[in-house]
């Protein structure tokens, strides 16, 4: 690969390496435009934050704090800057996820933080348009996924009392059934369903089911949306999101279970690369292998 801290983690670059373990590696920037300058990077290749599995970062993370400490601690500095660059719009040059890492120290003259003109847009719709919620699974353009309410009855009995909702899964639900579905399946720890709502207005539009099943490595999804929200792309977009959120935590595998009459369904695990897996319990099974 010809990536340059992937040559210098496999020793075909030097470097004036820091400290080093396992899975991580610091080193002194070679630019040497600032005292201490220091590179903290995963020896794995990542580009950046937005394509970091968990555990990495969390190794990464570990070895930022292990130098920092080291710095202020026993080098006679007092303080440091972390900085960070995703994506090449943000100033990325070196495709290999790294942090900045830059020890201080009282009037040492260096200004490391950023100077801005201020926001073009207001607040209320910057709120709007970046809010995470509480609960909050993962999102797509248009949709976000997150932890039910038990406030969120009202909305979802109209989706699950609708008998052409309903029609190859269980008989439409009453409105107690509904409460008592999102109390045990939704509110529990881990939940077995998760809420899906529109970004733009937050109108809860349906569920998204995600929960382990016969063995920890493996994971049920599945989708019931309103009607009124079928045809619109929605199930595709949950589940293209789906799948790199499951290979981003490290998860084998995913299931998915339809009525076999459930063509939709069917043609849609068929386009993420699902492999049919027979019948079970009159339900056409489908399996979709992320990491070996």
């Amino acid at each position: 690969m010809d990536c340059v801290f992937c040559k210098i983690v496999c020793g075909e670059l030097p470097c004036r390496k820091i400290y080093e373990d396992e899975d991580t590696l610091a080193f002194l920037d070679a630019a040497a435009d600032v005292d201490g300058h220091t590179l903290v990077i995963p020896k794995k290749h990542l580009k950046n934050i937005l394509d970091c599995d968990r555990e990495t970062l969390e190794h990464l993370m570990n070895t930022v704090q292990k130098v920092s400490k080291f710095y202020v601690e026993s080098c006679g500095y007092s303080g440091v800057n972390l900085l960070n660059a995703s994506g090449e719009t943000a100033g990325q040059s070196v495709p290999h996820f790294h942090i900045h890492l830059i020890p201080r120290k009282a009037d040492d003259g260096i200004d490391a933080w950023p100077h801005f003109t201020g926001s073009r847009r207001p607040a209320e719709e910057m709120h709007a348009l970046l809010r995470l919620p509480k609960g909050f699974l993962f999102a797509t353009e248009r949709l976000l996924v997150r932890r039910f309410t038990p406030e969120d009855a009202a909305d979802l009995y109209p989706i699950l009392s609708d008998p052409e909702v309903m029609r190859y899964i269980e008989p439409p639900f009453t409105f107690p059934q509904t409460e008592g579905f999102i109390r045990t399946a939704g509110l529990c720890r881990p939940p077995l369903i998760y809420a899906v709502e529109l970004r733009e207005s937050e109108q809860l539009i349906g569920q998204f089911i995600f929960h382990t099943v016969d063995c920890p490595e493996e994971y049920e999804i599945g989708w019931i949306l309103s009607r009124e929200h079928w045809h619109h792309g929605y199930a595709d977009e949950l589940t293209a999101a789906l799948i790199r959120y499951a290979r981003e935590q490290g998860i084998h595998s995913l299931l998915l279970e339809c009525d076999p009459h459930q063509t939709a369904s069917s043609h849609l695990a068929e386009k993420y690369g699902f492999r049919y897996d027979g019948m079970e319990d009159g339900c056409a099974v489908y399996r979709l292998q992320l990491h070996k």
